[in-house]
């Protein structure tokens, strides 16, 4: 059984030299038994793992590890020493990350990662950006593989990981891919708590509440390491709820103007008594269809952003209410069909062919209002406007493939605004659709592939026709009479009920 003894010290004790231990918890049942200061006190199964690999036979480990060193029953303890969990492990001489026992030949895995990390240190290869990589490392190109694909094979290929130990060059080569890819996806600047957000919450396919085990250590674990912790006016405070929680860091998100939070706030949700413009961050959480964090995909505020600046000015609320200004443009007149999507089934081609036409519908009739109010405005038939008529009816039609995929298409894990060739794959979708059976579809071009991804990436949207005519896309669960408005200081619509 492990043996502990537990001390009370001063974080900024001149000589205190100890080690954190970083662990995931674990299933609260089964539990394992350790001994502290004679006691014998029950903990979880993977605590008590790490425990036994990290004790010493002679020497003893001063350690830090937040289940034992944290009364995890007194809420205010948790709350001041959670405030206290970036100093604790900056002030330690040491980190230890606990991954679990090993299981499926993953020793293999480790003694691979060991060696590449060596030729990391070795080369300062934690020091170089992805611009560094890609302009000093010209190979990387032409690499085969992705390192991370590696590592994982060889978990069950023990020669292959053995060749990557034993080759000092490849495993340079594996370390720059890593890098390089690191790079490309979070970039090289600390990350704030809405980036930290983002990487866990958004896009990863579940919630991330699967990886704490409460839900409120989502914000709490992460704005320990958040580069704007110091500006955000969040505090860890046990005695809130889960609700409370997530409002009072969606207020303070958004009053630093970060107002794509807004479009987290998805359904269906775990928690239901949320106010509907706090996301549940314990439950999944999709990508925004407008959104792409590298670089602006769109501008509703405009380039001139400087009055989103200040939060007097930005925001006002008081309990569950949150108000916010904005510039309203719409009412929505009608609703199409929902377009869903699903990454494990097959393109739904008829799903596909009813969202069209409902778009092509939409714009038809937003287009012959536009030229009953062209026609109203014009003195006879002398007045005949052949440029504006022209113009109108290319609008139409570029509307129509458009509109299907939000403006935008897909580049690898980016995404961009939507260039003129996607309208060949538009078309080529179409002929399909109407020409023949579209399960016979086998050969497509890469325009077509494009804008069928790019219709993918677009979840739990409907089309819309607002009351003047304009038409657009939606969340699925909005209604008649909603109202499409801009914040200010926002990149994007967001629709608003009365």
């Amino acid at each position: 059984m492990v043996d502990c003894i537990l001390e009370t010290v001063s974080l900024w004790e001149p000589y205190l030299e100890y080690t954190a231990l970083s662990y995931t918890w674990g299933e609260p049942t089964p539990t394992a038994a350790i001994r502290i200061d004679g006691m014998v006190v029950q903990v979880r199964v993977n605590l008590e793992q790490a425990l036994q690999r990290i004790q010493q036979i002679s020497t003893p480990v001063c350690l830090w590890v937040d289940a034992i060193c944290i009364d995890q029953s007194n809420e205010q303890e948790k709350s001041e020493q959670v405030q206290r969990m970036h100093n604790i492990y900056q002030r330690a001489a040491s980190v230890f990350v606990w991954l679990g026992e090993a299981a499926d030949d993953s020793e293999t895995a480790m003694e691979a990662l060991e060696a590449m990390g060596r030729e990391g240190v070795a080369a300062d290869i934690v020091k170089l950006s992805a611009k560094d990589i890609s302009s000093t490392h010209k190979s990387l190109a032409d690499a085969k593989e992705v390192a991370i694909e590696k590592i994982l094979d060889g978990i069950t290929k023990k020669e292959e990981q053995r060749k990557h130990v034993e080759d000092p060059d490849n495993s340079a080569e594996v370390l720059f891919q890593i890098r390089f890819r690191h790079q490309s996806a979070y970039g090289s600047s600390p990350e704030t708590l809405v980036d930290l957000l983002r990487r866990e919450c958004v896009g990863n396919g579940g919630g991330a509440d699967q990886r704490v085990s409460d839900p409120r250590d989502i914000v709490y674990g992460l704005l320990g390491i958040a580069s704007d912790r110091a500006k955000l006016d969040i505090k860890p405070d046990y005695s809130k709820t889960v609700e409370h929680v997530y409002s009072d860091c969606t207020r303070q998100l958004i009053e630093h103007c970060h107002f794509e939070v807004l479009a987290w706030c998805q359904y269906p949700r775990s928690l239901l008594e949320l106010p509907s413009w706090v996301p549940d961050l314990s439950s999944r959480i999709q990508t925004p269809c407008g959104e792409e964090w590298r670089h602006r995909l769109f501008d509703a505020s405009g380039e001139r952003k400087t009055y989103a600046s200040s939060s007097s000015t930005q925001v006002a609320y008081n309990a569950s209410t949150l108000r916010l200004f904005c510039a309203a443009v719409c009412s929505i007149k009608n609703r199409g069909r929902t377009w869903k999507t699903d990454p494990d089934a097959e393109f739904d081609f008829s799903a596909a062919n009813q969202y069209f036409l409902d778009i092509a519908s939409y714009c038809t009739r937003a287009a012959l209002s536009q030229l009953r109010t062209f026609f109203s405005n014009r003195d006879g038939v002398s007045q005949f406007d052949v440029g504006s008529i022209t113009r109108i009816r290319s609008h139409l039609e570029e509307a129509k493939w458009r509109i299907p995929t939000g403006d935008l298409e897909c580049q690898g894990v980016e995404r961009f605004r939507a260039s003129p060739s996607l309208k060949n794959g538009y078309n080529e979708l179409r002929k399909w659709i109407d020409e023949q059976p579209a399960s016979h579809m086998r050969i497509r071009s890469h325009a077509c592939e494009t804008y069928m991804l790019a219709l993918q990436k677009m979840h739990a949207r409907r089309p819309f026709l607002s009351i003047d005519g304009h038409v657009g896309l939606v969340p699925a669960g909005a209604e008649v009479d909603d109202v499409v408005a801009i914040v200010q200081g926002a990149d994007v619509p967001f629709v608003f009920r009365k």
